[in-house]
């Protein structure tokens, strides 16, 4: 299981964390090297459940006025649970409309 969360919200009300949780002893363990300024679009699992891919983004210009017109970048990555042998295996950047990186299925 994985939850996202928010890191500080005073900094980036948008930014969260990733972290996967133990379904039996209900402990959880933060995935490491995810960017601080960060927002985790979504997660899923790999089928053999070893890997977890994420896409997420980072926005240029979080003043304009309209959203779909913001620069961003998108990016899927692929790592262990505990955050360790990230690879990158997809990125994009441009504005939030044009970017057909979004929601990471893993089939």
């Amino acid at each position: 299981m994985y939850s996202l969360s928010p890191r500080d919200p005073d900094k980036t009300p948008d930014a969260g964390g990733l972290a996967v949780c133990d379904i039996v002893t209900g402990k959880s363990s933060p995935v490491a090297n995810v960017p601080l300024n960060a927002r985790i679009i979504s997660v899923c699992w790999s089928p053999d459940g070893k890997k977890l891919a994420y896409s997420w983004r980072i926005t240029e210009d979080r003043k304009k006025e309209n959203p779909d017109l913001q620069e961003v970048e998108f990016h899927i990555t692929v790592c262990d649970p505990d955050g360790q042998n990230q690879k990158t295996v997809a990125s994009e950047k441009g504005q939030v409309r044009s970017c057909s990186i979004g929601h990471v299925y893993w089939r």
